[in-house]
Formats: C-alpha cells, structure tokens, sequence
C-alpha cells in the first residue's frame, strides 16, 4: 500500500458536481420566478374581475330603479333619472367611467365601454333595458401585470313609462 496516496476528490469530480448543482440552481430559480410571475397574472386578473364587479353592481342598482332618459341605440353617456338621486349621468371616456362628471373606477384599472338602449321606442310594447358592455384593463408595468376582460350586462327599467 503506498503512503503518499490521499483520499479526496479528482479535479474532475469537483467540476462535474459544481456543473450538476449550478443545473439544480438554474432550474429551481426559474422554477421560482415561473412561479412569481402566474401569482402576478392572477393577482391582475382578479383585480379586474373585482373591480368589473364593483361597477356592474354599483350602476345597476340605480340604473334598474331609474327611467332612462334616451332612446334606442348605441351610446357612450347614458342620462337616468332616479327617483331618489334625481338626474345621473353615466358616461364612458375611454380610461374612466363617470357618474355625473366623477370617476366611480379605480385607479388601478381602464374602463372603456358603451351603453345600448332598447326598448324606448314608443309603441314597441318592449321592456325598457339598458346592455351595459365594458372592457377593463388592469394598469401594470410588466406584462404579467396587465390583464383585461370585456364584460357585458343587460338591466330592464324597473319602471315602465
């Protein structure tokens, strides 16, 4: 048996073990961020469904109350009058949706959108009702932070003319 032999590891045994651990660590980090960035996309999507949700339900609670004060067609401003608030004015200005000249959207997101009437022409025997149809864009800097959704609704006049 020789005494000079030592044990230990071989050059090449060292450089295969640091190329297979830097492969591990190259694997879980993009793993990781693959990861960070879907958490980024649902956050966004939510906060655009959350926020499309507040509109709807915050406009049809009056606009199904009101008497819509237009007649058929395609418009961007609708003017109600509400039996408690009086005249309101919803109107879509490609960023924002405003009720009577204030923003009612969140920062964080865009609104675009239009209003269609039907039912208001006299004689037409049809139930009074407003299609509400809006796009929402969430505002992110990266690309995993936008999202956008359209949306569309149809509200009846609670109150016939």
């Amino acid at each position: 048996m020789h005494q000079n032999q030592k044990r230990g590891f071989t050059l090449i045994e060292l450089l295969v073990g640091v190329a297979v651990f830097a492969l591990a660590i190259t694997i879980a980090t993009g793993l990781l961020m693959t990861g960070f960035r879907s958490q980024r996309k649902s956050i966004a999507i939510q906060n655009v469904q959350d926020n499309a949700r507040y509109l709807f339900s915050f406009m049809a609670k009056e606009i199904r109350m009101s008497v819509f004060n237009a007649v058929d067609g395609e418009i961007t401003q609708l003017n109600i009058t509400h039996p408690v608030n009086g005249s309101v004015t919803y109107s879509f200005t490609g960023t924002q949706i405003l009720r009577n000249n204030q923003p009612i959207n969140s920062d964080e997101v865009q609104i675009d959108g239009r209003f269609f009437i039907d039912g208001k022409t006299s004689g037409d025997n049809q139930q009074p009702k407003v299609t509400i149809v809006m796009e929402v864009t969430n505002i992110g800097t990266k690309t995993e932070e936008q999202a956008e959704i359209i949306l569309q609704t149809t509200l009846s006049q609670r109150e016939l003319d």
